[in-house]
């Protein structure tokens, strides 16, 4: 935790739920599901949730030991996926690069919970937005670290032809 609040959603925190699992599906979850889709949808940003999802369930029972069905249910991951996971100036639009990035956040989930690390859902997040920054801006980096040099000009306007 950091300062002793765990990352949660506060729509899943504090709304009814249903009780379909322990400690319920919350109403809030099924309210904003479909409008979550629709923007994951509309930035053609689903297959980075997908992907996600299955890794990060597949992460959490291996490393924890334990059904991931709760968290995937309970709402603050949905939420996490749809809105923050998907968002359009920091994630990938390429697929290949949806997919690395997808199975990167899936992991990188899970065991920041393993670790208990303070920030299990945003860590991973930062983490992501800034390596895919990084590489999605490689050329304008590049050129800003190592500025191109400018070749001498041939003397006397002579050209050399072979």
């Amino acid at each position: 935790t950091f300062l002793g609040f765990y990352p949660a959603w506060w729509g899943v925190s504090f709304s009814p739920r249903i009780p379909v699992i322990t400690g319920g599906i919350s109403m809030a979850v099924l309210l904003t599901l479909p409008f979550g889709i629709y923007v994951a949808y509309k930035y053609v940003k689903l297959k980075i949730v997908g992907i996600f999802l299955l890794t990060f369930a597949a992460a959490y029972l291996l490393l924890l030991q334990s059904s991931p069905l709760f968290i995937l249910l309970e709402g603050t991951l949905l939420f996490f996926s749809l809105i923050m996971v998907v968002e359009p100036k920091t994630s990938p639009i390429l697929f290949k690069e949806q997919l690395i990035y997808g199975v990167a956040m899936g992991v990188l989930v899970p065991v920041a919970i393993k670790i208990n690390f303070p920030e299990s859902y945003i860590g991973p997040l930062i983490l992501c937005n800034l390596i895919y920054n990084v590489y999605r801006n490689r050329r304008y980096l590049s050129t800003k670290l190592h500025p191109p040099v400018a070749s001498p000009a041939p003397v006397g306007g002579a050209t050399i032809t072979q």
